[in-house]
């Protein structure tokens, strides 16, 4: 049922919500995050991807724990904005953190908040977050994505066995 109201609400995000993609994300939820890195090569964030029951984010955080606390996947991140930074990454902080970096890239979900399948007050855990945007500190760059198209850079890269995510010009 979630899936099939994602692709009415959303479709650029529903292609991350079918099991053939969920299943294959599910063996890389422990890989290590990766840097992503912007047109001009500096560091922009860290990602990491965290599939879900009902679909795939990529998350990020600007920091990656200690060496000898990382864990693999959405483990290597350290915490988002105002929490202790050893405490690690967590879900519901991220997706707050993202509501509060990227307000301006509200999706349908959050402008109509009633579904008549789902009903009142329903909501899916990091919707907030399907839009995503970096600023580069070095030459002033934005990058927003959506997160498929993030997940098919995450991806593209563990498959060339790459450690970043380099973003060409363009």
């Amino acid at each position: 049922m979630v899936a099939i109201v994602e692709a009415e609400r959303d479709p650029a995000n529903a292609p991350v919500m079918r099991p053939h993609v969920i299943a294959p994300c599910q063996s890389l939820r422990t890989h290590p995050a990766l840097r992503l890195r912007c047109t001009c090569g500096r560091g922009l964030d860290f990602l990491a991807l965290a599939p879900l029951a009902t679909g795939v984010l990529v998350v990020s955080s600007p920091r990656l724990l200690p060496p000898k606390k990382r864990r693999g996947g959405p483990l290597d991140l350290a915490a988002v904005e105002g929490q202790d930074p050893e405490a690690g990454w967590a879900l519901i902080p991220w997706e707050a953190s993202m509501r509060n970096r990227a307000s301006a890239h509200q999706t349908a979900w959050e402008s109509e908040p009633v579904h008549p399948a789902l009903g009142v007050k329903a909501g899916i855990i990091g919707d907030s977050a399907k839009r995503q945007t970096f600023h580069c500190a070095g030459c002033g760059a934005t990058h927003t994505f959506l997160n498929i198209t993030l997940l098919r850079l995450v991806l593209q890269t563990i498959a060339r066995g790459d450690r970043s995510v380099r973003l060409t010009p363009g």
